[in-house]
């Protein structure tokens, strides 16, 4: 696969990987060289691969007798062969040979969520407010129930929260969570500061400070993946920490709502629901829902000051990673979010 390389890093969103997350893919993905006239994949074939065409060129055919051609170098040879399932059309080799690369679905998607999050445009780590900081040694629960995160969720999960959260002391220079480790907590800073650090090379770099009042680490919690940043303590503290299951039944589950592609459809027209693309540009240019707008997971952030707070917001993706992990930073601020069931291709299906 070495020879593809230069190739698969102009394809979207492999164009997007830092080192780790392409190596990820590298370690998945598979090879596979075919002969003119063979076919890459039929109409109508529902499987759980991402195919990228890395050499040679193929036609695309639908039964509708529509033809289109595609070779490596074109523009739309930059984006995944027929993303969509089942697949639109059929996909058969036209030159001598080609080459295509394989991957689970799901893993590119799950990298280009943790790709998105540790961009350098964005905080490594989801830093979320939950109350001002001073004055939380005596009042810390009754601050954090006034978060627009907590406002969300019923009273009988807040009273579960409170009795399921574990008091932890910390000295300064205690590390938290490392960065590469799986995610098993989250976190609330009660008293105390701490420093989020990100690896560049062999050495970490500092990229936020956490005061009394911030929470971090959910984005690991709801994306299934590693920690994508070290967070040490600076000064001796205690943090409150809620363990993973207990996170997602309590304040995921409750708070993060998916929808069926069809009453998605419905909320757009109907309700005026906002759809939001958190997909890179390029992907959004390349292939996307009728209506949406595109603001890719990395700037959601930024982008939330521009948002009607007054709507509901209805996020997708491909496959749904990090369409969830946006519509939990939309609720955490106070605005209702959902994100679509089966993502981008259960909805096209209904267009």
């Amino acid at each position: 696969m070495e020879q593809y390389l230069d190739v698969l890093r102009t394809i979207n969103p492999l164009s997007t990987f830092g080192a780790e997350q392409f190596e990820a893919f590298l370690a998945a993905a598979c090879e596979r060289e075919l002969m003119q006239g063979e076919c890459v994949y039929l109409e109508g074939d529902e499987d759980e691969l991402i195919i990228f065409l890395a050499d040679g060129a193929i036609a695309r055919k639908s039964a509708s007798g529509q033809v289109r051609s595609l070779a490596v170098g074109d523009d739309a040879a930059r984006y995944a062969m027929g993303n969509l399932q089942p697949r639109p059309h059929t996909a058969q080799v036209t030159s001598e040979s080609a080459v295509v690369i394989e991957a689970p679905r799901a893993l590119v998607e799950d990298l280009a969520t943790r790709s998105q999050l540790v961009t350098g445009e964005m905080p490594s780590l989801s830093v979320t407010d939950v109350a001002d900081a001073e004055g939380l040694d005596g009042s810390w629960m009754f601050q954090i129930v006034q978060s627009e995160i907590f406002r969300e969720l019923p009273t009988e999960n807040i009273e579960l929260f409170f009795a399921a959260v574990e008091r932890m002391e910390c000295e300064a220079g205690q590390e938290i969570v490392r960065q590469g480790d799986d995610g098993d907590y989250y976190y609330m800073i009660v008293e105390g500061q701490a420093e989020v650090r990100r690896m560049a090379g062999p050495v970490p770099i500092p990229i936020a400070t956490l005061e009394a009042g911030q929470s971090f680490g959910e984005e690991a919690l709801i994306s299934g993946l590693p920690r994508n940043a070290t967070v040490v303590m600076t000064q001796p503290g205690v943090l409150m920490r809620l363990g993973k299951e207990r996170f997602k039944a309590l304040l995921i589950r409750p708070v993060v709502q998916s929808l069926p592609a069809r009453e998605a459809a419905r909320q757009v027209k109907q309700d005026g629901a906002v759809l939001i693309d958190v997909r890179m540009e390029n992907e959004h240019g390349s292939r996307s829902i009728r209506g949406s707008r595109n603001v890719p997971l990395y700037r959601l952030r930024d982008a939330i000051a521009d948002l009607d707070t007054s709507a509901p917001h209805i996020t997708y993706c491909d496959c749904g990673a990090r369409s969830s992990a946006a519509a939990f930073l939309l609720s955490q601020h106070g605005i209702s979010a959902s994100y679509i069931e089966g993502g981008m291709s259960a909805m096209l299906a209904g267009q």
